[in-house]
């Protein structure tokens, strides 16, 4: 699992740079992208739909675009997660945040680029494969990240207030694992899976984000920041990311053999070390 995480890895790292390239941005607006972009990263997102896609029989090389516009959704959380109104993080993925980089005004509006760009790099793949269903998509992308998604869950997160384990499932539900259900979604659309199959890899994505989400915070446990592990504490939050993981294998029963790959790394992120 490990050998074939780090070989999409750098697919899509390649994928990036060569994108951007083509972009022929203004310095102004090249540079923060690029500091952001190109940046250390797990890439598990387009990970997701890469892997989602070669499933159901489309080559990876068909749907890269696509893939890296879900790392540049993923890329503008980070950032604006970052800036001083909301996490008010100095430091992202071992360097200066956007903002710490660049400065407030141009970390928001890189923000805002990168989610756009993302958009662009979707519907362009989406148009290049002659999916029926490209409004749909579109439609789902709005609701990942709408008032009960991402940004209701940023909302939410920012209160900073005590929470009950329900409301800690929806906050992570929201903030994690929307993005997971969105990039299995995009990959199993692209590559024409049937809607009983589109089902399965959302239930798996619901419960694989609960999961690595936990585990994060498990890695994490030493920071000043609430959390459900902590609310749990340790020895329980052990027990429920086993639990999510083990959801996240059962939801892909629809799937039979194909599945065994999602399977791996869900046990593969429930293991990591970082």
């Amino acid at each position: 699992m490990v050998e074939l995480y780090q070989s999409v890895r750098i697919s899509i790292d390649q994928a990036l740079v060569r994108l951007l390239q083509e972009e022929c941005f203004p310095p102004i607006v090249a540079d923060p992208l690029t500091y952001v972009l190109l940046g250390a990263g797990k890439r598990l997102r387009p990970v997701l739909l890469l892997c989602a896609a070669e499933v159901f029989g489309k080559p990876a090389a068909r749907v890269l675009r696509a893939a890296c516009g879900v790392e540049c959704l993923h890329a503008f959380t980070l950032v604006h997660d970052d800036l001083p109104g909301l996490d008010d993080a100095d430091m992202r993925r071992g360097k200066p945040s956007c903002h710490q980089a660049f400065g407030i005004g141009p970390a928001i509006l890189t923000g805002d680029a990168l989610f756009a760009l993302g958009v662009q790099w979707i519907a362009q793949n989406l148009q290049q494969e002659e999916t029926l269903n490209s409004g749909e998509v579109l439609a789902q992308i709005g609701e990942a990240f709408g008032g009960k998604g991402i940004i209701g869950g940023q909302f939410d997160d920012i209160g900073s207030r005590e929470r009950t384990i329900k409301e800690w499932n929806t906050l992570y539900q929201w903030k994690t694992s929307k993005l997971f259900q969105l990039a299995l979604q995009l990959g199993g659309t692209l590559a024409g899976a049937r809607q009983e199959h589109l089902s399965a890899l959302v239930e798996y994505g619901l419960h694989l984000g609960l999961a690595f989400q936990m585990c994060d915070d498990l890695l994490d446990l030493e920071s000043g920041e609430p959390s459900l592990v902590k609310q749990l504490g340790e020895s329980q939050a052990k027990i429920r990311i086993a639990e999510e993981t083990e959801l996240a294998q059962r939801a892909l029963m629809p799937l039979s053999q194909r599945a065994s790959v999602f399977s791996d790394l869900a046990v593969y992120l429930q293991g990591r070390s970082r």
